[in-house]
């Protein structure tokens, strides 16, 4: 009887394997679609590339620019789409969140980090030729331009929350702890509103409320305590401050 059934073996596998090429295919399709649906981060990567991609086609890119710009976009939604299968799998083989797993998923958090900073420096400097060409460099750009410095400023208010945040030790990197994250940046804001409007203290003067009442709403609702939101708004302020005049950015036109 076992010799009878042998013949039939090869035909069954054939069969199998065109069966396995097509399913890969619609499992593939599906991981694609599950990302696509369901995790926000890898929503938020589309939509981006969507409008780099789009943007692009206004701007004479050359061929060569192009493929890579398509390249790093790629990079990141694949890592983006790892670091999710890694924690769904991470999930399923210890749901008790022990801290070796928590380790895990900060690792590949921190792989799609790298990987979108890389892309976004690669991305400025390729898109930063065509969009800055009246300037003999994307740095004097930046230097005319405050509402770009704004930006740096906010940038690097917010790195040094998280920074003092990681080494002040807080239990949460996003809520609570030394410094307010809000109060900094509120009060960046309000600093860089100075800065752009060329010293105008009644602009400031309203602008400055909205600061105040961030920062009175974190307390009133026992995220941060006062001596937390004043570090936080005095961090925003000086760092913002700081960037400013080390840029000599004139202040009005």
């Amino acid at each position: 009887m076992g010799m009878e059934k042998n013949p039939k073996a090869p035909p069954t596998a054939k069969r199998i394997s065109r069966e396995t090429i097509l399913e890969s295919f619609d499992h593939a399709f599906r991981g694609l679609l599950f990302c696509a649906r369901r995790e926000r981060n890898f929503q938020i990567h589309l939509i981006i590339a969507g409008a780099v991609l789009v943007g692009s086609l206004f701007l004479n890119l050359s061929l060569l620019e192009f493929y890579v710009l398509i390249l790093v976009i790629t990079m990141v939604l694949v890592a983006e789409m790892v670091n999710t299968a890694f924690e769904k799998l991470a999930d399923l083989v210890a749901p008790e969140q022990s801290r070796r797993v928590r380790d895990l998923k900060n690792i590949g958090a921190a792989c799609v980090l790298v990987v979108a900073a890389v892309s976004v420096l690669i991305g400025y400097l390729i898109l930063g030729t065509h969009l800055a060409f009246y300037s003999p460099s994307a740095l004097r750009a930046v230097q005319n331009s405050p509402w770009y410095l704004t930006v740096v400023a906010l940038l690097a208010t917010i790195v040094a929350v998280l920074f003092l945040k990681r080494r002040l030790q807080s239990r949460s990197l996003f809520h609570g702890g030394m410094p307010s994250g809000h109060a900094a940046v509120s009060f960046a804001l309000v600093t860089g509103i100075f800065f752009t409007s060329g010293g105008n203290l009644l602009v400031t003067a309203l602008a400055l409320p909205l600061a105040v009442l961030v920062a009175q709403s974190r307390v009133r609702r026992d995220i941060h305590t006062w001596p937390e939101v004043i570090y936080g708004a005095l961090l925003g302020a000086g760092m913002t401050t700081l960037i400013f005049q080390v840029l000599h950015l004139p202040t009005g036109k």
